[in-house]
């Protein structure tokens, strides 16, 4: 191992940012990371990254060292949401705006791609944005094309004759006819056709020379995903791979990359137990052959799959245990990991950004008593200098401690979560707020958690259970939450509640429920269920009557594949109204305070406002609802998150007083 010189040194100051200092708690957590994405130019010579400004984020970028100053673009609507470097002087830029659909004026995310020329801070938008359905869908990046630095790879969308209004409304539909693919010249935005399908499901993968070797089609005959072949130099693709849709697993039938010679593949599948793994196959004479398994968990799903930024290979994958795990198969890569581990034991070490030659790179740390910090490991002097951090103000000191928390299921199911514990010392038993994740098909780790952290320094404790139907456990303990929203996912936390209560961690007299998405779904059903355990509940986006959201989906030709398969079809609507939150709930349910997001194109607010006024129709005088008019699905406005949290601990603190 290399040791490392950690410097206290602050690369990244604030550009122009209205400074304020204040002890409030809701102001401090409820702050928006002050930087996200930080990204170092191949040369090493720049570095870009999204700061929060007033509230919303720019995109910067500058000299890494010396003079020079700083670049902010910034959206007049919209967010920016990623960002990547395509050489030292461009920038692939991945941005969204709300837009309204004509006649019923439903709201959608509009996803946009743009070149953004670093030093002149002016962006290129080679393709229009297409309307795929009722989702709004731009341009996709295939490939940076490594051996060609002058171009890269995108799909988009062909379409029919029509007009597309300026503002936040379209002005005629859309339809989408062909999906292509274009050389496109980073320098103008010029484009080249190189590729069209009719298949809206198209996919292509490229040799590192740019050359299309693979392709993804939906089989309408016979209701499948192919991936085709095609050798280096030939025309012609011929079929590879079937997968048929009970076969799809969580990477959804994808091949994952090509090795640097394009013979061979990695591709996803999972081993006896369910667990997800990777394999790499010789596929040179049109058939997969030779097949083994790279870095595989023994007990955890592979969950990624890491490409080199610079070349496209396949490089390495990782994993979630308590912390997301990097094995990585490149040699010089895996020994940088390792040192960088051996710095920060107590930290998930992320591996973000890196020049060409590997002298400089940009680590992300994290953990719970850690907020997200950015750090630059010079190789060659053996130096760690600090870049930024994105929740300036908190440090590890004011911050709770989390652990793994393992218990068993009343049917025999082993369930990890995870317990932060106040840092205050006290007589009794704290009181504990349950935190159920969204997705479903999500999980908690060992991380930095605004949420939990807020009200752990309001001295609570915070459950956080990963429920039957969570990921990274395998598809066994996936699907076992297939239609069990409201059942057996339910009686998971419920258990989780009664071992803490049983180890005498917790006040049993004092618990309450919090979660957004699914986990607001959670929350409303914990009160509604077990009225004798839970005081209160608190949503943010929560779903409250998941039929209502079927047909929302299915009106507007989106998919509901994922909603008849956990719940049932829409021919089965006593399944829907015994899950159904907005059917159960009464005059007798207890304090619950319903908050979303007025752009929230998840989740429709009206989920929440529907429940509000069913249960005061019942009598039920508990329950309060607040629309947050510009807030989306994520909690995407500090203001949002700190008025969420002031008010949430409020509505909390006065239930388990009563």
């Amino acid at each position: 191992m290399r040791w490392i010189t950690v410097l206290a040194l602050l690369c990244l100051a604030s550009v122009s940012v209205p400074g304020y200092a204040t002890t409030q708690l809701a102001q401090q957590f409820g702050q928006l990371p002050s930087f996200k994405r930080v990204q170092i130019s191949p040369d090493g010579s720049r570095i870009a990254y999204l700061q929060q400004l007033e509230g919303e984020y720019v995109l910067v970028n500058r000299p890494l060292t010396g003079k020079g100053e700083p670049n902010v673009y910034g959206l007049r609507e919209g967010m920016l949401r990623d960002f990547s470097w395509l050489s030292n002087d461009r920038l692939y830029v991945q941005m969204s705006i709300p837009l309204y659909s004509p006649g019923d004026y439903e709201l959608f995310t509009v996803f946009r791609s743009g070149l953004l020329d670093v030093h002149a801070n002016e962006m290129l938008a080679p393709f229009q944005t297409a309307k795929y359905g009722q989702y709004i869908q731009g341009a996709r990046l295939i490939s940076s094309l490594p051996r060609d630095p002058e171009h890269i790879l995108m799909t988009a969308f062909s379409q029919h004759e029509g007009t597309m209004g300026t503002g936040t409304r379209l002005t005629k539909e859309r339809k989408i006819t062909r999906t292509n693919l274009y050389k496109v010249a980073i320098a103008d935005g010029s484009k080249e056709l190189l590729e069209s399908s009719t298949d809206l499901d198209t996919w292509w993968v490229t040799d590192v020379n740019g050359e299309v070797l693979l392709r993804r089609r939906w089989d309408t005959g016979y209701g499948r995903t192919v991936w085709d072949y095609r050798a280096q130099g030939a025309t012609d693709f011929a079929p590879l791979i079937h997968i048929e849709d009970d076969q799809r697993q969580h990477f959804a039938g994808t091949i994952l990359g090509l090795d640097a010679t394009g013979k061979f593949i990695y591709y996803p599948v999972e081993d006896e137990a369910g667990r997800s793994r990777v394999m790499r196959a010789d596929i040179s004479n049109g058939e997969l052959r030779e097949s083994r398994e790279v870095g595989a968990s023994p007990v955890f799903d592979v969950n990624k799959v890491l490409f080199n930024q610079h070349t496209e290979e396949v490089i390495g994958v990782t994993y979630t245990e308590d912390r997301d795990v990097y094995r990585f198969l490149d040699t010089e890569f895996a020994q940088i990991q390792a040192d960088l581990e051996v710095t920060f034991p107590d930290s998930e070490v992320e591996i973000t950004s890196y020049s060409e030659n590997l002298n400089r790179v940009v680590v992300r740390l994290e953990a719970p008593t850690t907020p997200p910090q950015y750090l630059l490991y010079d190789r060659s002097a053996g130096t760690i200098a600090e870049l930024a951090r994105a929740y300036a103000g908190l440090e590890s000191g004011q911050l709770a401690p989390t652990s793994r928390f393992e218990y068993r299921s009343r049917d025999g199911v082993d369930i990890h979560s995870y317990l932060t514990v106040p840092g205050a010392e006290s007589t009794r038993p704290a009181p504990l707020l349950v935190i159920p994740h969204g997705g479903p098909n999500a999980r908690d780790k060992l991380a930095f958690d605004w949420i939990a952290q807020f009200f752990a320094a309001n001295g609570y404790a915070v459950f956080q259970p990963n429920f039957r139907g969570s990921t990274g456990y395998g598809s066994q303990f996936r699907n076992a939450g297939l239609r069990e929203w409201g059942g057996r996912m339910q009686q998971d936390v419920d258990d989780g509640v009664l071992a803490l209560i049983d180890k005498n961690l917790v006040d049993p007299e004092r618990i309450c429920m919090l979660g957004a998405s699914y986990g607001g779904y959670a929350a409303l059903m914990g009160v509604i269920t077990r009225p004798d355990l839970y005081r209160c509940a608190v949503t943010f986006g929560a779903v409250t009557n998941p039929g209502a959201m079927f047909s929302h989906l299915e009106s507007q030709g989106r998919d509901t594949d994922y909603w008849v398969e956990s719940i049932g079809s829409r021919f089965e609507p006593e399944e829907y109204e015994a899950r159904s939150p907005d059917h159960l709930a009464g005059k007798d349910t207890p304090p619950v305070y319903l908050f979303h997001g007025g752009k929230d194109t998840q989740v429709p607010a009206r989920q929440s406002e529907r429940l509000a006024k069913t249960l005061k129709q019942a009598g039920n005088h508990n329950v309060r609802y607040q629309l947050f008019e510009d807030e989306d699905h994520w909690f995407s406005l500090a203001s949002s998150r700190q008025r969420f949290l002031e008010e949430a601990a409020e509505f909390i603190a006065t239930a388990l007083d009563d």
